[in-house]
C-alpha cells in the first residue's frame, strides 16, 4: 500500500508485536483494516508533509525536544525505533532508541544517520514551514 492510499487512515502501532495497524474509514460499520509487519519495534511515526518542514522529536533520555532538518520527500515516514520495546527484547535491554526511515511497502526500517548530538526519539511530529 503506497502513501496516497494511506491518506486519511487511522494508524496504531503495536510496539511489542512490531506491527502497524491501519484503518480506512474507522467510523463506518465495516472499516478496512491493514497490517504492516515491521522489521523493528517502534513507538511513533511522523509523515513528511512538506519538503521544507521540520521533524520534531521528544528525547526522554536527554529531556529535550529536538528539531531535525534536512532534505525531505513528501510522503516519507520516519519512526522512533524502540529496540527494548519489542516482545522479544531481553529483560535487561539497554539498546537506545534511534530515528529510522520506514518503507511503507515492506515494513523495513533503516537507521537515519544524523549530524549533531545523539537523538533517542520517542514521540514525533512533522511540522510544515509553509
Amino acid at each position: 500500500m503506497d502513501e496516497p492510499a494511506l491518506r486519511g487512515s487511522f494508524v496504531l502501532d503495536s510496539q511489542g508485536d512490531e506491527e502497524q495497524i491501519y484503518s480506512r474509514d474507522p467510523a463506518t460499520p465495516e472499516p478496512s483494516l491493514w497490517v504492516l509487519d515491521l522489521s523493528q519495534s517502534i513507538d511513533d511515526t511522523a509523515w513528511v508533509t512538506d519538503v521544507d518542514g521540520t521533524l520534531y522529536a521528544t528525547d526522554p533520555a536527554a529531556d529535550t525536544v529536538d528539531a531535525v532538518r534536512g532534505h525531505f520527500s513528501v510522503g516519507d515516514a520516519f519512526v522512533a525505533v524502540t529496540p527494548c520495546g519489542a516482545n522479544s527484547a531481553p529483560p535487561t535491554c539497554t539498546t537506545p532508541n534511534y530515528l529510522g526511515s520506514l518503507d511503507l511497502a515492506t515494513g523495513q526500517i533503516t537507521l537515519v544517520a544524523l549530524a549533531g548530538p545523539d537523538l533517542q526519539p520517542q514521540g514525533m511530529v512533522f511540522g510544515s514551514e509553509g
